[in-house]
């Protein structure tokens, strides 16, 4: 019979004695990043994307946003300019962000797309994502379901309800 320690009772699970080292790391590793990363509920797409054009000072469009509200109060939006650079916002009620503070978060996508990003608060409940130029993980969203925000200690994920679409019109209002 194998021995038992703390870590095994933590995981539910007993150790045999041929377990080396590696081993306990990588279950003391997974352990801490399940109970790290709580599951959040995905919140519940609330309509339908809003569209709408920012102008600059001229008058001149100077990029569009779509914009999902959520029952939970969240708000993904994708903001594209002309030249095809893109931007995602995320806002999350009561967050209390530091403005101008970096964050380091993760978006993922149904299909196992994965980019590393920074985000910045631009207000103590709203992180903006520079997503620049990025054509392989915009077609991927282009079909994606859901995107999921991970960031160190919180997880968020996004239905997109016909994100094909939204994406179409972005892009046709941003021209």
């Amino acid at each position: 019979m194998g021995k038992r320690d703390f870590s095994s009772l933590l995981l539910g699970v007993e150790y045999r004695d041929y377990f080396g080292a590696m081993e306990k790391l990588f279950l003391w590793t997974l352990a801490i990043s399940l109970l790290a990363a709580p599951a959040a509920a995905a919140p519940v797409p609330a309509g339908k994307w809003e569209m709408r054009e920012i102008r600059d000072s001229n008058g001149a469009i100077s990029h569009c946003v779509a914009d999902h509200a959520y029952d939970n109060a969240m708000h993904i939006n994708f903001a594209l300019d002309h030249s095809g650079r893109m931007n995602i916002g995320i806002i999350v009620p009561n967050a209390e962000f530091g403005a101008g503070e970096k964050y380091s978060l993760r978006l993922l996508l149904p299909d196992g797309t994965s980019r590393i990003s920074s985000a910045e608060a631009r207000m103590d409940q709203m992180l903006l994502v520079e997503d620049g130029i990025d054509a392989e993980f915009r077609s991927r969203l282009k079909t994606s379901a859901y995107m999921i925000v991970l960031g160190v200690r919180d997880k968020i994920i996004f239905p997109l309800p016909d994100s094909g679409n939204m994406l179409r019109e972005l892009a046709a209002c941003a021209r």
